[in-house]
C-alpha cells in the first residue's frame, strides 16, 4: 500500500538534484532562481527609472526659460499664434508653458513639430482649448537634447569618426536622428501620464499628474478624468 501511495503522489525530492519539489511546481532551487531573477529585473527597472528622473531634473535645472513673443490659441494638439515667431524661438523638444485662463494652473506640453512662425503641434492638448489669446513661455529643452545627443554620439567609435570627418549635412542628419530617438523616449514617458483636476478646500482646484504602467490612449485618459467627479473640464 505504501508503494502504491508513493507511486501515485511521486517523490517530494528530485532524484537528480536532491532538491525539495512541490506538487504542480518545480524544485525549491528553481523557485529561488526565479525569485532572484524577478528581484534583479525589478531592481534594474527601478534603477533605470531613477536615472531617467535624475536626468529630467538635471535638464529642468539647466533649461533656459524665455518669454514667447505674441499670443496663442489652441485646438487639440495644434497651436496657432498671433504675431509669434515660432521658427526663431522654438525647436522640437522644447516645452511650451502657459498659465491656463480657466484652471489658473501652469500647464506644460512638449513641442513635437514647428510648422510655421504661426503654427506648431504639441504632444497632447491642454486641459481645455485656449479660445482666447494667451501669453506663453518656452523652456529650451531641445537645445539640451541636441547637446546630450552629440555627446553620446562622440562616445561611439563609428559616430565619432563621422563627426570629425563627415560633411556638415551628414553630421546634422546624425545628430537629428539621435535627437529624434531621445524625443520619442520622452514622448513615450509623457504618454504614460495623465493630468486631472482635484478639489482643494472649498473653492479651488489643483492639477495632479498620475502615472500609469503603460502608454495611455485618448479614451483611457478621458476615463481617468471622468473618475474625478468634479473634473468639469475633461474632454
Amino acid at each position: 500500500m505504501s508503494s502504491d501511495t508513493t507511486r501515485g503522489t511521486g517523490s517530494l525530492y528530485d532524484r537528480k538534484t536532491g532538491s525539495l519539489c512541490f506538487k504542480g511546481r518545480g524544485s525549491l532551487k528553481d523557485e529561488k532562481k526565479k525569485e532572484r531573477k524577478k528581484r534583479k529585473h525589478s531592481s534594474s527597472k527601478r534603477h533605470d527609472e531613477n536615472r531617467e528622473d535624475e536626468e529630467e531634473n538635471e535638464q529642468r535645472e539647466e533649461a533656459e526659460e524665455i518669454e514667447g513673443e505674441g499670443r496663442i490659441v489652441s485646438s487639440g494638439c495644434t497651436i496657432q499664434g498671433f504675431e509669434t515667431k515660432f521658427m526663431d524661438q522654438c525647436e522640437t523638444g522644447d516645452v511650451l508653458m502657459i498659465k491656463h485662463p480657466q484652471t489658473l494652473q501652469i500647464e506644460k506640453k512638449i513641442i513635437c513639430k514647428i510648422l510655421t512662425n504661426r503654427s506648431m503641434t504639441v504632444m497632447d492638448g491642454f486641459s481645455t482649448d485656449l479660445v482666447s489669446t494667451t501669453t506663453f513661455a518656452i523652456r529650451k529643452k531641445g537645445k539640451i537634447l541636441r547637446k546630450k545627443a552629440k555627446t553620446d554620439l562622440a562616445a561611439t567609435t563609428g559616430d565619432k569618426k563621422l563627426l570629425s570627418e563627415g560633411t556638415e549635412e551628414e553630421i546634422d542628419k546624425l545628430i537629428q536622428d539621435e535627437v529624434s530617438k531621445r524625443l520619442q523616449k520622452n514622448l513615450k514617458k509623457a504618454a504614460k501620464e495623465v493630468a486631472v483636476r482635484e478639489k482643494v478646500g472649498m473653492w479651488s482646484y489643483k492639477m495632479v499628474t498620475k502615472k500609469a504602467d503603460h502608454e495611455l490612449t485618448a479614451g483611457e485618459r478621458l476615463d481617468e478624468r471622468c473618475k474625478q467627479g468634479r473634473d468639469k473640464f475633461c474632454w
